[in-house]
This record gives C-alpha cells, structure tokens and sequence, in this order.
C-alpha cells in the first residue's frame, strides 16, 4: 500500500483523535463546572490582580479585529496556508502549522512524481532526518545530568520532542512497529498528534470564562473546539508550549487573556501530565497505522526447536 495512503491516515486519525479529546474536556468541564465552584469574591479578587494588566492588549486585538477585511473563511485559510515558507519557520516562534502544510503538501506532490526524479530529495530529506536524530540522541545522553543540574528549576523535559528518540526504539523494539511507519507518524505526531495538550486548551479556556462569569454560546464552544484542535496540531512540543494559543483563544472568545496567570503556577505539573497523554497517542497511532497497513505487531518469540531459530 502506498505511502501516501498511511500519510492521509495518520493525519485523519490525528484530527479525528484531537477532536474526540476537546469535546471529552469540553463535556467534562461544562459539566463539572470549575470556575463556578470558586467564591464570588476570591474570583473578584482574582480578576482584578491578573485581568487589568491585559486590558490594553484585549483592546488592541479588537481595533486589529474591525481593521480586518478578511471573510472568516479567509482567515482560517490564512492560518494554515504559508505566504512564505520560510518566513514561517525562520521567526521567533516558527509556525509549526504552516510548516507542516507546506511539508505534506511537498510530500504529496513527491509521491506523486516518477521514482527517478523523487528519489534524490527523498535521500537528501532521509539524511537530514537521521542527522537531525543522531543529534537529539546524543544531546539526550546528556539529559540526565542536565537535568540535575537545573533541580529547582525543572522537574523533567515535559516534551514530547525529547521523547522522541525513546518513541522510536520502544515502539519498532517492544511493539514491533515497522520503522518506515513510526520514523514519520512518531515524527509528525511528537508535534501534531497531541491530544493531551488539545484537551487541556479546551478545559482551560472553558474554566477561564466561567470564571470571568463570560457565558460560552454553542457556536463559541465549537470555535474553541476547532482551535484547540488547530493548537493541538500547530503547537510546538515543548515546555507550556501551548500557554500563547491559550491566550490567543481567550482573546478571540472575549475573555481577559491575563487571567490565564492563574493556571500558570501549577502548569508544569499539567504539563507532565498531558505529555505523557501526548506521547501514548504517538505509539497508539503508530500501532493504528501499522495495523491499518496489514502490519502483525506484538509478535511471541518462536517456540524453541523452530526451523527459524535452526536457521539463525
């Protein structure tokens, strides 16, 4: 089977996962209801201590809101579809979602082209994949004593990038996973494929308006559903990585985003636990795509006296 059918799949299942997860946090905290169960007055206190010094920026996001001309659709084209490649990966903070267009865009248009002419990029790209890994490995050999050496100020990487060399031999040596499928899903999904950090944006956002007392409509709800999953695909996996889309969310719902300091003291421990959701749903769709692709994991050993072992 093609490889451009197992680049579709692991993509559909990644959205389709992502979505799943908001609307579980979405369900959960519309349920419980977190930021009402604060005091009316601790919440006061807590509006005016962390929401005054966003005011400003609330007000200029929205003079930027009414200058824009662009249709809703527009914009949500925009956000996905890079005017310039490199201009999205060379800022400050590389637009991990333009990025990964353009790359499956130039990786759809590869498959596409005859094996003689594809075949030199593809070698050119392979080796700087296992340049780029061998580097990682090297640096993670160095990451316990490292992170030693930052106690007190880090507890652990809290990355789903600094797993990744870990990913890769667990899932090709303990859950058989071939390696030309979990080099690209585990790759792809160490960014795309996080489904903890799409749940914790949706709760997040929805716990921050009901403390605001700010009532989210139905369509509000979806809007936060469609950008936590567009969060869960475009943030880098990195430590609070998703902190500015949170803030971005709560700016384009009408929520003060300086209340988001709140959660900000007990984040690192939410951070722990979402990467580790986020790293299981990386070998979970790699296991998916292997399985899809007519793949037998899990394979027993064969049995002593087997014409296998005879052979060895």
């Amino acid at each position: 089977m093609g490889g451009g059918q197992s680049h579709l799949r692991s993509f559909g299942y990644c959205l389709v996962v992502s979505a799943i997860s908001v609307i579980i946090g979405l369900t959960l905290a519309n349920t419980i209801r977190p930021g009402e169960r604060i005091k009316p007055e601790t919440a006061e206190r807590l509006k005016e201590r962390y929401g005054t010094a966003a005011s400003r920026q609330v007000e200029a996001l929205e003079k930027e809101k009414q200058a824009a001309k662009d249709s809703p659709l527009m914009m949500v084209v925009k956000s996905i579809v890079p005017s310039n490649p490199v201009q999205a990966v060379s800022g400050e903070f590389p637009n991990m979602l333009q990025l990964m267009f353009f790359a499956l865009v130039v990786g759809m248009a590869v498959t596409l082209l005859p094996v003689s002419l594809a075949e030199p990029l593809i070698r050119v790209l392979e080796t700087v994949y296992a340049v780029s890994a061998k580097i990682v490995d090297v640096i993670m050999k160095f990451a316990p004593y490292a992170v030693a050496c930052l106690m007190l100020t880090a507890f652990s990487t809290s990355s789903s990038n600094a797993t990744l060399p870990t990913a890769l031999r667990v899932s090709e040596e303990n859950l058989g996973v071939p390696r030309e499928i979990n080099s690209f899903v585990l790759t792809v999904g160490a960014t795309a494929n996080q489904n903890g950090t799409a749940l914790y944006e949706g709760v997040t956002v929805l716990f921050l308006a009901q403390l605001a007392q700010v009532s989210l409509s139905l369509p509000q709800q979806l809007m936060v559903v469609y950008l936590a999953i567009l969060g869960g695909i475009g943030t880098a996996g990195v430590p609070s990585g998703s902190i500015p889309f949170i803030i971005a969310v709560l700016a384009t719902v009408h929520v003060n985003p300086g209340l988001i300091a709140i959660v900000l003291g007990v984040d690192r421990i939410l951070d722990m636990c979402r990467t580790t959701l986020n790293v299981v749903g990386d070998l979970t769709a790699a296991t998916y795509v292997a399985r899809a692709e007519g793949y037998e994991l899990l394979q027993p050993p064969p049995p002593v006296g087997h014409p296998a072992l005879a052979e060895e």
